[in-house]
């Protein structure tokens, strides 16, 4: 999902972190990641690094490898 508040609208919950989150939706993992938008309060540190973190546990070769 991108951005907290809709995570927290959806589920009923607070205070969630950014990445892998407890909840599954059956089988499936559920991670919540900053909005790319310009109007997201995560900055661009925060943005690059949750995205860098999904992409690290999917295992996704990078160019090179």
């Amino acid at each position: 999902m991108l951005g907290k508040q809709a995570y927290e609208q959806a589920f009923g919950e607070r205070n969630v972190k950014w990445g892998l989150q407890a909840r599954r939706i059956e089988e499936t993992a559920v991670w919540v990641l900053p909005n790319p938008s310009g109007l997201n309060r995560a900055s661009l540190a925060e943005l690059v690094e949750a995205y860098q973190v999904l992409n690290r546990s999917l295992d996704v070769p990078t160019e090179g490898d």
